[in-house]
């Protein structure tokens, strides 16, 4: 070998000559194996970058499949085959080759992430191989096979003296290809199998996924046709997304066939539009676990073992799973539906399900992709599906709906918000449809009936359709996953201008464009209901308790306006609820404030600061030196605007200069988590202004500055009079 140079990367030491040869040493367990080949993750990285600039992550997926690319124009077919005939021809030399996907992935910045090709040429005599990657995505047509044999005969020309005689392919099209273009410079053939080739790539595989978790026929028992109906049942679970209807509380129990250890009960994962698939436990405490856990990997440590199927993009799966959906085209839902079914141990090991496993887990796959949203409602159905070859009938139920336990266990901040209205309403009812001599008897009344009884457990006083509808939608904010929605459901049953029912629907819908018009119709639905009081009450409308629905359900439109891209009509729908509630209980000035701010609509954001002056949070001061600085730049205004603005909340600056995704449930006035959250709200606006961020900071760096200078003369002025 003549002058080499080495890398190592991923534990793979490569070594390469200045003619392309490449010896491989992995270091396993004190020995050391030496491989006599020249492809590998090292070289194909290192290759690729050359070719494509483009980085190469270690595999892990992939297949050997044969081109049908068209035919990249910066290989010439003549000049390859001149080349190629001028090396020394050894008769006894057979080489095996094929285009087949290499063992890596190649993510660019831009685009999504895929696998190269390459010609692989394998020598029968020395176990030697090279290969030729493509230039570029989908460029390895027919002739990458010819650049790949003269690659391979310059190499092999120090070696055994040349190139082969005789060239094995796999296919007839191939074999006609190579010969036309050949001619009588090599023999081509075909032959039923390219083992010499498959075994050098087999090899390879087993050492560049040796840090990977196994491939799915490692499970016990697991074949190729067991595969096949797996992944039928999985593309079809893919495809009719039953976490539309299923939230994380949505815990499925299979009452019959009898489940597998760790299968009675699944989850379908998606609805936060994060993670897809479907988690089993083996009891409802163990989902309870996970739910109270501080993280998902903290649950996952409480388990001894998690079990999962989740859906991922195709460099996610083990390459030797890859390998099989492309050799054998197995179904598959879409680009980012490769599904992986895998065990999760407690002390790290990840194993894959066994026959039995994932033959229980295709026929939960396949009923509940079949399970319609009314059938999910009556909390308790029969799916009969054909599964594991044979016709099983499963008896599915949802425990949350048929014994849903104590109300509350894990509701957020709408239901105690949603209290006060609550027993506001039940006691003015409730002094509505009673008189009383005196005040001290009302009082007494009162204590009676509700003094010292949590909201849930007072006696309801609703009547009538629209009373008992509004009860059972905030009865609805007491539970979480299926349940609100049927209670939402049977509200709107009872009277369909129930605007908080439209809303808890539209809250439990999968994506913004499903909610929105759901946010429409609880609009419609509580302007219907309010009637002239709409209008009359128009200024003061938070203050009458039941135009409290109307008033959420239009912020949460406006709010989902925002999120599809309509920004103008989000906009004047925050304008409108300004009109109807000067007093802004929901706080929509914070939000539309910088809308305006960032649009350049400079009037209307005046119009909101002049309208709420005596305003303590961080917004509206940040605002208004935004707004100095678009008109005047770094001017006096402005710099005292600044001031004013950073000794309401000196915390604001630092998150608009590095900003952070935390989710601020609430904030303190002037604290560190005020000035998270309004520094997000701001910061579109801060950003679409030319040079304010800039300003922003070395004004901020003035201040301080200013501040040390100041306390430095103070301490001295102090220490002269001592």
């Amino acid at each position: 070998m003549g002058a080499s140079s080495g890398i190592v990367v991923n534990g793979l030491r490569v070594i390469a000559d200045d003619d392309g040869i490449v010896e491989r040493r992995v270091s396993r367990a004190d020995r050391c194996l030496s491989l006599r080949r020249s492809v590998g993750v090292d070289l194909i990285g290192a290759t690729a970058m050359a070719f494509t600039g483009r980085d190469v992550r270690p595999v892990r997926r992939h297949p050997v499949v044969q081109s049908t690319a068209m035919s990249d124009p910066r290989f010439g077919t003549r000049q390859l085959v001149d080349r190629i005939r001028q090396l020394p021809v050894v008769p006894r030399e057979v080489w095996q080759g094929a285009i087949l996907a290499m063992p890596a992935w190649v993510h660019p910045d831009n685009g999504e992430p895929f696998r190269p090709f390459g010609a692989i040429w394998v020598s029968h005599t020395t176990g030697r191989l090279t290969v030729e990657l493509e230039p570029a995505p989908d460029a390895h047509g027919p002739e990458l096979l010819l650049a790949g044999l003269l690659r391979f005969g310059r190499q092999e020309r120090k070696v055994v003296g040349g190139r082969a005689g005789r060239l094995q392919v796999a296919d007839v099209e191939t074999r006609e290809w190579l010969q036309q273009a050949l001619g009588s410079a090599a023999e081509v053939e075909v032959v039923p199998r390219l083992d010499d080739l498959d075994a050098a790539l087999r090899e390879y595989t087993d050492i560049a996924t040796e840090d990977q978790p196994p491939a799915a026929l490692e499970g016990p028992g697991v074949t190729l046709e067991v595969l096949e109906r797996f992944a039928d049942a999985a593309a079809r679970y893919y495809a009719a997304a039953p976490w539309q209807y299923l939230s994380n509380e949505d815990l499925v129990e299979v009452e019959s066939p009898v489940a597998p250890e760790g299968y009675r009960f699944a989850l379908a994962l998606g609805n936060g539009g994060q993670t897809f698939g479907l988690a089993f436990y083996s009891a409802r405490a163990h989902h309870e676990r996970m739910l109270d856990a501080r993280s998902p990997e903290a649950g996952m440590k409480a388990m001894r073992v998690a079990r999962s199927i989740l859906f991922g993009t195709a460099d996610g799966i083990p390459i030797k799973d890859h390998d099989l959906w492309l050799a054998h085209g197995l179904p598959v839902a879409g680009p980012r539906a490769y599904p992986f079914g895998a065990c999760y141990h407690g002390h790290g090991e990840v194993t894959r399900p066994g026959r039995e496993e994932l033959e229980f887990a295709e026929a939960v796959l396949r009923a509940l992709a079949e399970t319609s949203e009314d059938e999910m409602d009556s909390g308790r159905w029969t799916r009969r599906v054909v599964a594991a070859g044979r016709e099983t009938t499963l008896r599915l139920a949802l425990p949350g709906l048929l014994e849903p336990g104590k109300p509350g266990a894990h509701v957020g901040p709408d239901a105690m918000r949603r209290s006060f209205e609550r027993s506001h309403t039940e006691i003015q009812r409730f002094f509505d449809s009673h008189e009383f001599p005196s005040l001290d008897e009302a009082n007494a009344a009162l204590a009676e009936h509700f003094a010292g009884r949590p909201v849930g457990e007072m006696p309801s006083t609703a009547s009538t359709p629209e009373e008992r509808a509004q009860e059972l939608a905030y009865q609805a904010y007491d539970w979480v996953g299926r349940k609100r929605v049927v209670l939402a459901k049977q509200a709107l049953a009872l009277w369909p201008d129930c605007a908080e029912a439209y809303v808890i629907l539209a809250e439990h819908a999968p994506t913004a464009e499903r909610a929105l018009p759901l946010y429409e119709q609880a609009v419609a639905a509580g302007a219907r209901a309010l009637g002239k009081d709409l209008e009359a009450l128009a200024g003061e409308l938070w203050g009458h308790v039941p135009a409290r629905p109307y008033m959420r359900a239009r912020l949460e439109l406006a709010q989902t306006l925002e999120r599809l891209g309509r920004e103008d009509e989000a906009i004047s729908e925050m304008q409108e609820l300004l009109r109807l509630n000067r007093s802004d209980n929901q706080g929509v000035r914070y939000q539309i404030l910088p809308r305006l701010v960032q649009r350049g609509r400079r009037e209307e954001a005046a119009a909101v600061l002049e309208a709420y002056p005596d305003d303590v949070g961080a917004t509206m001061p940040y605002c208004r030196a935004l707004l100095e600085f678009q008109a005047g730049g770094d001017g006096e205004t402005a710099r005292a605007a600044l001031a004013v603005a950073v000794a309401q909340n000196r915390f604001v600056p630092e998150y608009l200069l590095h900003p952070v995704d935390d989710d601020i449930e609430s904030v303190e006035i002037g604290g560190e988590d005020e000035g998270i959250d309004s520094a997000n709200g701001m910061l579109p606006a801060w950003r679409a202004t030319p040079g304010a961020l800039e300003w922003l900071g070395q004004r901020v760096q003035a201040m301080r500055t200013e501040r040390r200078a100041a306390e430095r003369r103070r301490d001295k002025k102090g220490r002269r009079r001592r």
